[in-house]
């Protein structure tokens, strides 16, 4: 690994003698302004991280501007060493854990490549970094990235106020990390170019207050200030300020709280040169530390615990909250197939209704059909028994046809004998044969009628009664025919004697 960020480091130094990449490292307390004071920086045009954490609008409505990467390799270098961004005690810097510390300057080289590699200047900011500088400070050395450190300075007051406001600590405890994070940052920062930034100082005379950073850390900023005015006036908004503070309570017996006014009265009085403070300060806070390490390690230990299932929890609601919106969704596809199924139901009762209807009047209709099969087949019976006589008329009329039909062919034989037998009065008879061609084109007319009427059983009664009444001419004619035919054999025997009597003459 060391020799890859050699590699790296002599891979760089040539584009760094051409133009060195500045790394502006913003190193303060949580709540001191390292927000806005990255911002600011970002207007001055140097670039930003990437993968930034969203605004809040309880804490840092206008942005945090301080990457979610960064942070979480902040913290996970702080767990190597069973520590936190809340942690009181002093993070003991070395490399006894050697995988860690390459792992650690892996990744942020990784980042800062991802991030970086176009900027000549970049702001990183992160009040982690406060008890991290020494790590960062030699990726930055390995990178060939010449380091600024900016620290911003507020009332620890005003600190302690906005974290009892974000994360109900209590006031001891957020001046003893505003110390911390101050002392930690001035010892790890003594080697590089850096400047310490009065919060009350920016929001009031920003302008001053970069033009003081430029002389500190000799820098020129990319952007002109005076070209940038209006944007940093209105980002730089104090009204975003909810807590204010400009005295210390007196108090002879809080040791803590004298050490933190002692240090943050000698920085606000423009005096910089505080390393004696803080090396004495140091000096006396290390002692205890260390022997209640133990004791708030374990506390520390059972608090991460707690955040621990805290965030199993939290995951647990998250994908329940899912679960729930997925739910919710499908409610609301449901609740729209409920609805759609309700209008169709609607549209299916109306039809229903009109089917009711419908079928109301066709029962109302089946009824009067019923009633009038009822009258149809009582009818039907009555025709029944009349269609039954009239069959057995008709086969009585039919066996009577056939005699007469015998009769009539007893009759055409001795017609046709007659014919012979009357050759001589042929004349005469021609007239007789015509009109028994009548009465034969008769008879077979009621032959084919009677056929049409045994086809047509209805019409039979009525056919049957012409029949009779046709067969009674018939009779009639028949009887005329033979008193005719009696009078021709008559006076045939008249002719035939007086014949012979014409023979003998």
């Amino acid at each position: 690994m060391y020799n890859a960020h050699l590699w790296f480091s002599l891979d760089h130094l040539e584009s760094s003698l051409r133009h060195p990449k500045i790394g502006l490292l913003v190193v303060g307390m949580h709540r001191s302004g390292t927000s806005a004071t990255a911002k600011l920086l970002n207007i001055l045009g140097a670039a930003l991280p990437g993968n930034l954490m969203p605004p809040h609008s309880e804490i840092n409505a206008k942005g945090f501007w301080e990457s979610y990467d960064i942070a979480s390799l902040n913290d996970a270098l702080l767990s190597s060493h069973h520590s936190r961004w809340d942690d009181v005690l002093s993070i003991p810097v070395d490399d006894s854990d050697q995988q860690t510390t390459l792992n650690f300057e892996s990744k942020a080289t990784e980042l800062l490549e991802r991030d970086f590699s176009d900027a000549d200047l970049f702001v990183l900011k992160d009040p982690r970094i406060c008890r991290l500088l020494p790590y960062w400070l030699r990726v930055f050395k390995h990178l060939s990235i010449e380091p600024r450190v900016v620290i911003p300075v507020r009332h620890p007051l005003e600190v302690a106020a906005s974290l009892k406001r974000r994360d109900k600590f209590q006031k001891e405890k957020a001046i003893y990390l505003w110390l911390r994070h101050l002392v930690d940052a001035e010892r790890a920062s003594r080697n590089v170019p850096r400047s310490f930034l009065l919060y009350d100082d920016m929001l009031g005379n920003w302008r001053a207050t970069v033009d003081r950073l430029s002389s500190d850390l000799n820098i020129r900023w990319p952007i002109a200030p005076d070209t940038v005015k209006r944007e940093a006036d209105a980002f730089l908004d104090v009204q975003l300020r909810h807590h204010r503070s400009s005295t210390f309570r007196q108090n002879s017996d809080d040791l803590i709280a004298n050490l933190s006014k002692e240090l943050y009265s000698k920085l606000q009085s423009g005096d910089h040169d505080i390393s004696s403070l803080v090396d004495s300060i140091h000096a006396g806070l290390y002692p205890s530390e260390k022997l209640l390490a133990p004791i708030l390690q374990d506390i520390s230990g059972r608090y991460e615990h707690s955040v621990h299932l805290l965030g199993e929890t939290k995951q647990l609601a998250s994908r329940l909250q899912s679960d729930f919106v997925t739910a919710q969704s499908l409610l609301t596809e449901r609740n729209a197939e409920l609805a759609a199924t309700r209008q169709h139901f609607d549209a299916l009762s109306a039809e229903f209704e009109t089917k009711c209807q419908h079928v109301n009047q066709l029962a109302g209709e089946a009824a009067q059909l019923k009633d009038a099969l009822v009258t149809t087949q009582s009818v039907l019976k009555v025709r029944d028994a009349e269609l039954d006589s009239a069959r057995q008329h008709f086969h009585q009329l039919n066996a009577e046809f056939e005699a007469k039909c015998q009769h009539v062919n007893q009759l055409t034989d001795e017609a046709s004998q007659l014919k012979e037998a009357l050759a001589n009065t042929q004349s005469v008879l021609d007239a007789r044969d015509g009109e028994l061609a009548n009465v034969r084109q008769h008879f077979d007319a009621l032959s084919a009628e009677f056929e049409t009427k045994c086809q047509h059983v209805n019409q039979l009664v009525g056919e049957a009664a012409q029949l009779k009444d046709a067969l009674t001419n018939t009779q009639s004619a028949l009887g005329m025919r033979e008193g005719e035919l009696a009078e021709a054999r008559q006076h045939f025997d008249a002719l035939s004697a007086e014949f012979e009597t014409k023979c003998q003459h």
